[in-house]
């Protein structure tokens, strides 16, 4: 019978980082994804923003997250022979005395990442009721569709890639791992996002998963080739735009829905003044924890079964990272960090 060190379900951000670190380690896997899922992942814009809500602070772990990004995504695209990341200033428009005060006080907490747009009439060609412009500096920008499409390219030509929808009927835990088919596994590790086979094994983990929707749109009125951060955002994609996204928290369907699309309409409609027509509506769910912390570790009683999930909307961020962690704890039993340890919902 054949052994493979790894199995990973999932071929999603997740699954990709941790097929990608495996074998740069030596190690053998296998990835399994399933043609009937649709991984919320090629919905995502790609966008690693250093700071994050009203109170405008940095991201969680943002700097070691920024740095395994740079070296992850960058060597997946030297092994490639393509480039998959660059780095992106957003155009964060400021509404009121309020936001831009807080604004220019938080510019001396975070000169790295916060920066101030002298010439901020250019943008009102274009957008309504803005008093100043706030720069992002140092956002990452991840091609997600392309890398994802090149490394199940990349799979398939190594013969590495699974593709099947896996019923817990066909796997058969043994001493040694897992068996499927005729191939045994020293390790599995989960990593399907929502609603995947891992909620059959890992069903004590909770989540409160979020829809996100977007809308692809053309404007030949619209001249800018940035990103837009306002009441509505703005992702350029070529000669096209991504605009929204939503969050609708537990949803029972992934598809798009109308209610969503017009929520985003309308949000994008008081912030612009161009015209545009619509290409297209895309929805995908992010599996996210209760406690905005991925889940990873080893299941609490089959030892051969992991899980890495719950990245929720910082999927881009978090996946280089802990894929590296969980790797870490696996093959030199380095510890987990408790605050992303599945056993933190076990107590």
């Amino acid at each position: 019978m054949e052994k493979i060190d790894y199995m990973i379900i999932g071929q999603g951000i997740a699954g990709t980082t941790l097929s990608y670190n495996i074998l740069q380690r030596g190690k053998t896997c296998h990835v399994v994804s399933d043609d009937n899922t649709i991984s919320s992942s090629y919905i995502s814009a790609g966008v690693i923003n250093p700071v994050t809500g009203r109170r405008i602070v940095k991201s969680w772990m943002i700097d070691e997250l920024m740095t395994t990004a740079r070296l992850t995504y960058g060597g997946i695209g030297e092994l490639l022979g393509e480039n998959f990341i660059t780095s992106r200033e957003i155009t964060k428009l400021l509404s009121d005395v309020e936001e831009e005060n807080l604004w220019l006080s938080k510019m001396d907490d975070l000169p790295e990442y916060l920066g101030y747009e002298n010439d901020s009439e250019r943008y009102r060609k274009h957008f309504n009721d803005y008093r100043s412009v706030g720069i992002i500096k140092n956002a990452l920008v991840v091609n997600i569709k392309q890398l994802l499409k090149s490394w199940e390219k990349f799979l398939t030509n190594k013969q590495l890639l699974i593709k099947a929808r896996i019923s817990p009927e066909e796997m058969f835990v043994e001493n040694e791992g897992v068996r499927y088919r005729d191939v045994n596994y020293s390790k599995l590790i989960f990593a399907d996002g929502h609603n995947g086979l891992s909620t059959r094994f890992f069903d004590f983990l909770p989540y409160k998963n979020a829809k996100g929707e977007v809308l692809h749109i053309r404007s030949r009125d619209y001249s800018l080739n940035e990103m837009i951060k306002g009441t509505s955002g703005i992702i350029p994609e070529g000669d096209t735009f991504w605009i929204g996204s939503n969050y609708e928290w537990d949803s029972k369907t992934v598809l798009p829905s109308k209610a969503n699309y017009n929520r985003i309409l309308k949000r994008f409609d008081q912030m612009s003044k161009f015209e545009y027509e619509i290409l297209s509506h895309s929805a995908g769910m992010r599996a996210c924890s209760v406690d905005r912390r991925p889940y990873i570790g080893r299941h609490p009683e089959i030892d051969a079964f992991w899980i890495m999930n719950g990245l929720g909307t910082k999927g881009m961020s978090l996946a280089p990272y802990f894929s590296l962690h969980l790797l870490d704890h696996i093959e030199e039993n380095k510890p987990l960090m408790k605050v992303v340890d599945i056993r933190r919902m076990l107590t």
